[in-house]
């Protein structure tokens, strides 16, 4: 299979609009070889100043079947170029210099339930460092952020019956000592709740500019939000029910919103709900909804599956009420005669440099 990349810089339709290269655009690399897992993106030619021909691109190998299944790739909020790779049994690598450390920055696998062999949809699925992670005056000092699912036995104050597993979100701190090495034993779980499918668990964690953390849930599982441990559901699969991500007595089907500094040194269980959190009631709709993955929800004449947008959080005014309806982010907004839909501008959430 051949897989290419076109190179006229800024190419415009008729109209004088930027539009998307073609094949006819000075094609300047053909792949022919497959693309390996994890690969980083070199530019590799002059431009040439006469014809102003885009860069040839090329892909150079950097780590090859050594990851069960990576989830998150992000880099270190600090000068030294790492980045950072969960691999979803649970360990974390850092890639550094184009080349991965044979040790593992941090192992909770012992903590995450075991996959299940061919598929599964739990394991180490999020992570998050502090803005201040690399400001020793900051609260969040050599802090990052987990979403792992763990054993269904694993302590929790948000139960689900029936239990697959519980989905934990933790802090962790990187060694006072060594950078490339995270202290095991600093997890701090901030929430804990059940699941009760192995499916449908979101786990996108990313800070905001407001320095408050943002993370995504699924609906718990199965599909269309309409089994055994779905809000609404006693017997069989109805077609009406509320369903976990319309309850808001749960967490499942959500994006929430929290600043995760333990606020009082209490220790485990503590965070603080920003007081610009909305509190809405839920509007009766006349579709069904069903929840995504990624924790965004969608009206039932929506696609079925979210857009790129969904990895995106919301302005600060809005938490955890939001769907969305034919690629348009809604969110709840409070009115006098009751409650109604307002379009939301979302926003991605660039790390400060």
């Amino acid at each position: 299979m051949d897989f290419w990349f076109n190179g006229r810089v800024n190419p415009t339709n008729k109209h004088g609009r930027s539009r998307l290269p073609t094949r006819s655009d000075t094609a300047v690399l053909r792949l022919t070889q497959p693309i390996p897992l994890l690969a980083t993106l070199f530019l590799a030619a002059v431009i040439n100043p006469v014809s102003a021909a885009f860069p040839a691109l090329y892909l150079k190998p950097v780590v090859q079947q050594q990851f069960h299944a990576p989830t998150n790739i992000i880099d270190a909020p600090d000068s030294s170029h790492r980045l950072f790779v969960t691999d979803q049994p649970g360990q974390i690598y850092i890639i550094e210099g184009g080349m991965m450390r044979p040790q593992p920055f941090l192992d909770i696998s012992s903590k995450c339930v075991p996959l299940s062999t061919g598929y599964d949809e739990r394991g180490l699925l999020g992570m998050a460092f502090h803005p201040g992670y690399d400001n020793p005056v900051s609260p969040g000092y050599r802090k990052f952020y987990l979403y792992y699912s763990a054993p269904t036995a694993t302590p929790t104050n948000n139960p689900t019956t029936p239990q697959n597993h519980v989905s934990v979100l933790a802090e962790y701190q990187v060694s006072p000592t060594d950078p490339n090495t995270a202290d095991i034993g600093s997890e701090r779980i901030l929430l804990t709740f059940g699941e009760p499918q192995s499916n449908h668990n979101g786990g996108q964690l990313q800070f905001g500019p407001d320095g408050m953390l943002y993370f995504s849930t699924g609906d718990g599982g199965s599909s269309n939000d309409n089994n055994s441990g779905h809000t609404g559901v006693t017997t069989g699969r109805p077609t009406d029910n509320l369903g976990n991500a319309q309850d808001r007595t749960k967490y499942l089907g959500k994006i929430c919103r929290i600043d995760p500094i333990d606020p009082d040194g209490a220790g485990p269980l503590t965070y603080t709900i920003p007081a610009d959190n909305p509190s809405s009631p839920i509007p009766p709709l006349a579709s069904k909804r069903k929840s995504m993955p990624l924790g965004c929800a969608t009206l039932g004449d929506s696609a079925s599956t979210c857009a790129p947008e969904a990895r995106t959080a919301c302005s600060a005014e809005m938490s955890a009420r939001c769907v969305w309806k034919r690629s348009t982010l809604l969110s709840l907004e409070a009115t006098t005669g009751g409650a109604t839909w307002r379009e939301l501008r979302c926003q991605v959430f660039p790390r400060a440099r």
